[in-house]
């Protein structure tokens, strides 16, 4: 039986300056209107036509040379919170979800604080690719991710990788009880809990 809470604890969660080269699976920031990252190569007009328009949980997965680049929709930048950047990083999460190294930008955005949207991007993406294999045959169902790069500027870069640490602490955690959740009572009763 694997666990997948010990794979969701077994991921890298770090803060960086900019995407490591290692990361495939690259995730930024679009909001609804104002500037497009530069780093995504592609204008808002070339985004619209792919029926992207920035909305909060949108993703649009662009193929490049060394793996992918995510648009990730957050909405209205200034009314991005905490609940939103969770949503957003699930989504990023969702989208990347073939990939075992991610980097993403969404904890670096103004208007939320760092340490809460460490977490919070930490949170979503590892909870969005929490994969009940337990009883399954087929271990190739489970999670792939095996690291999570948080970019970050360096005003915020301490504070997001605090958070971060601490929302992979609390995805580790929310994995065990879906794990507890989903075993069925034959394989784990309360008395085997208790034990």
């Amino acid at each position: 039986m694997t666990d997948a809470s010990a794979v969701l604890s077994s991921v890298a969660v770090k803060t960086v300056r900019s995407a490591p080269n290692a990361a495939t699976a690259v995730g930024l920031a679009v909001a609804t209107k104002g500037a497009v990252p530069r780093q995504f190569g592609l204008n808002r007009a070339a985004l619209e036509a792919n029926g992207f328009d920035g909305k909060s949980g949108q993703t649009l997965v662009v193929p490049t040379r060394d793996g992918v680049v995510v648009a990730i929709g957050i909405g209205d930048p200034g009314s991005i919170d905490v609940n939103g950047l969770r949503s957003a990083g699930a989504a990023f999460g969702r989208a990347a979800s073939n990939h075992a190294h991610l980097a993403t930008n969404l904890a670096d955005i103004d208007g939320v604080d760092a340490r809460s949207a460490g977490a919070a991007v930490a949170e979503g993406v590892l909870l969005s690719s929490y994969r009940y294999v337990g009883l399954k045959n087929n271990s190739d169902a489970g999670s792939k991710l095996e690291s999570l790069a948080l970019v970050a500027s360096e005003k915020r870069s301490k504070a997001v990788g605090q958070g971060g640490a601490r929302g992979a602490v609390i995805a580790g955690a929310a994995a065990l009880a879906r794990e507890l959740a989903n075993t069925p009572p034959t394989y784990l009763n309360a008395k085997d809990i208790a034990d």
